[in-house]
């Protein structure tokens, strides 16, 4: 699947930090991103809750997260973090069995997706990088 856009669909209260990151090599999401690939589908990557309500992970799906529209929408595409991957076939798959990590990569170039804030990993929140944290 060739990724053609990424976008970081987000609450109102977040939108100023987000955008005050987007150059930097990571970037912290309360809401979801959307991966527009080539071909017309989107996969949608947030945290979600476990089982029975249990630990906070990342998931991925192919319909939103989220019952309501964006109220923000920032086009990530031209980002350092995601450039590399724009227009090349993509994989997304876990980096670690336990979900808290979500591999976006590239035969040459990778992003994750991690449910990390804080320095604590299981949080309600997607930490976008391109290295992984401590």
């Amino acid at each position: 699947m060739v990724l053609s856009r990424v976008s970081y669909e987000l609450f109102a209260h977040e939108a100023d930090l987000v955008v005050s990151q987007i150059h930097s090599d990571a970037v912290q999401l309360d809401r979801q991103l959307r991966l527009d690939l080539e071909d017309g589908a989107c996969v949608y990557v947030s945290w979600a809750w476990g089982p029975g309500g249990g630990d906070y992970h990342v998931a991925h799906e192919l319909s939103s997260f989220c019952s309501e529209p964006p109220e923000v929408v920032l086009d990530a595409s031209a980002s350092p973090i995601w450039s590399p991957l724009i227009n090349r076939d993509i994989e997304v798959a876990y980096h670690r069995s336990d979900k808290q990590v979500l591999a976006v990569r590239s035969e040459t170039a990778a992003v994750y997706c991690c449910s990390f804030e804080s320095g604590r990993w299981g949080m309600d929140s997607l930490l976008v990088c391109s290295t992984l944290p401590d």
